[in-house]
């Protein structure tokens, strides 16, 4: 089923302006905090009112600027779990179910959603004295007792530990795995939208950046803004020399690219772990090391490069072989190698979307 959102709507410094078409049934929201993503979500619930435009999902419409259509969030059949999840604190886990199917009190589809959650043996508990995790499943349940079109997750692990938000998003896919209707996720985490999403759009400051498969975003992003939010470190100006190779002007170097360089691209980028340090007869460059810092499973390597500089994260297994492992190596030069299959060539953010 596809879902259409293609609206205007201004909120104080705020103009957003989407144009989203998903076909699948799970799309994830991509962005920093502020760019839109909350806000889409209750477009789509008919929470909030967009000012112009439509948004439709198949041959239903929920809104319709023109046509003066805005169908009532309550007849919209979505589900929305908030980020703190929305219970209530006096009501046990079978009420605040129940909640969630207005006026119909169907006992036994209560409590086939309680078994379906996992939730036997706690109908009488309130939601204090449950588990974030368990909590979570109450929300879900009655987000889903009444079968909705569409299910909005916002941010759903975004108050969670670390530790605790891989063992969330995996109960998370169990519990909706048979949902018939479409999911949209929304997060500022990468990890999630990667591992969630089939389908993504990266939102900026109200507008919809980029759209696409997700893994195809990841790894090639077609604009410079798309590529920083996916967590490129190494982006660079350039210029173009020839039909596969150009001059990274921040870094004073001539790289060969894989793919041809259209007159279009304006910047070049490489994520920090696709740098290696193998001597190669192309995109080999001399650079000085400044700087090096210790995470739990990999290091962080910032190095000199003309009047730039590059980062290179290398995993601690595969830094037993750096020769810039030992510390007399600290200030000495050593080559960095730029792998032309992994070089992201990059549109400017106000290029024309086509």
């Amino acid at each position: 089923m596809t879902m259409k959102i293609r609206v205007k709507k201004k909120i104080g410094h705020l103009a957003m302006d989407l144009d989203i078409e998903a076909q699948g049934n799970r799309l994830g929201l991509f962005g920093a905090s502020g760019s839109g993503k909350t806000m889409t979500l209750k477009m789509i619930a008919g929470l909030e009112r967009p000012d112009e435009g439509e948004i439709t999902l198949g041959e239903k419409t929920f809104f319709h600027k023109k046509e003066k259509i805005n169908v009532p969030t309550s007849k919209r059949k979505i589900g929305y779990l908030l980020q703190n999840y929305g219970l209530f604190p006096h009501m046990s886990v079978w009420e605040n179910i129940r909640c969630g199917m207005g006026k119909e009190k169907n006992k036994e589809a209560i409590g086939d959603m309680v078994k379906k959650m996992k939730l036997e043996g706690l109908e009488h508990h309130r939601p204090g004295q449950l588990s974030g995790g368990q909590q979570q499943r109450v929300a879900l349940a009655r987000c889903l007792i009444t079968r909705p079109r569409v299910l909005l997750l916002d941010e759903p692990f975004s108050a969670l530990d670390q530790y605790l938000k891989e063992a969330m998003r995996e109960e998370l896919m169990v519990a909706i795995e048979d949902y018939p209707g479409m999911v949209i996720f929304v997060s500022h985490h990468r990890e999630e939208i990667y591992g969630f999403c089939p389908e993504t759009v990266i939102l900026e400051q109200g507008k919809s950046l980029e759209s696409g498969d997700t893994k195809r975003l990841f790894q090639s992003p077609r604009y410079k803004r798309t590529a920083e939010i996916s967590g490129c470190k190494n982006i660079s100006r350039i210029e173009k020399r020839g039909p596969q190779e150009v001059y990274a002007q921040d870094w004073g170097i001539t790289l060969r690219t894989r793919e041809a360089v259209d007159e279009k691209i304006t910047h070049l980028g490489i994520r920090a772990h696709h740098i290696g340090m193998e001597s190669k007869e192309v995109n080999c460059f001399p650079a000085i090391k400044e700087e090096e810092k210790d995470h739990l499973f990999e290091k962080t390597q910032r190095y000199r490069m003309g009047k730039g500089q590059v980062i290179r994260k290398v995993s601690k297994e595969d830094y037993r072989g750096d020769p810039t492992a030992n510390p007399s190596h600290e200030k000495d030069s050593t080559l960095l190698y730029f792998p032309p299959e992994k070089l992201l060539l990059l549109r400017s953010d106000n290029d024309e979307k086509n």
